[in-house]
């Protein structure tokens, strides 16, 4: 067998999940259409993919933002990392004084140790990237924090500081 012809298991590898992707969106368009679903609760693929193409230009500029946001977060993750690894390996009580928290961060969701951390950095100071009217507006509606998080955090995102 030369190494131009594929076997059939080896296509088989590839074409049985492209059939079950496809066979999945046909399934969720069907399911839209049958039961007249709104799309509000659930859009059709074929509405998803027209809004891809319609709003391109918005999407691929959040796109950009959410790549440029993790490509942040990551760096300065792993430069806290790697500098945390260096200073456990060359300090042994620094390890024993600061391992078990490690640990426990590592497996605590981050959703648990973020709530805590907007409890004490929650002013509107972190959200520098929202627009001025919306920061004004959420300042004098807002009065109680589930307002805050309904009109002002869906769309910010924090900002280095």
């Amino acid at each position: 067998m030369s190494a131009r012809t594929a076997s059939p298991a080896r296509t088989m590898q590839w074409l049985l999940p492209l059939l079950a992707l496809a066979g999945g969106i046909a399934l969720w368009e069907a399911v839209v259409r049958i039961n007249d679903i709104p799309v509000y609760v659930l859009p059709a693929p074929s509405v998803v993919f027209a809004t891809l193409v319609q709003d391109w230009p918005i999407l691929f500029a959040a796109l950009l933002a959410t790549l440029a946001t993790t490509a942040q977060g990551f760096i300065a993750a792993a430069i806290g990392g790697i500098g945390l690894a260096l200073l456990f390996s060359r300090s042994k009580w620094l390890e024993y004084m600061l391992l078990p928290y490690a640990v426990i961060l590592q497996v605590t969701p981050v959703i648990a140790i973020a709530s805590p951390w907007w409890s004490a950095h929650g002013s509107l100071r972190f959200f520098r990237c929202c627009p001025i009217r919306l920061l004004v507006s959420a300042r004098s509606i807002a009065t109680c924090r589930a307002c805050l998080n309904f009109t002002v955090l869906p769309t910010c995102r924090p900002c280095a500081i």
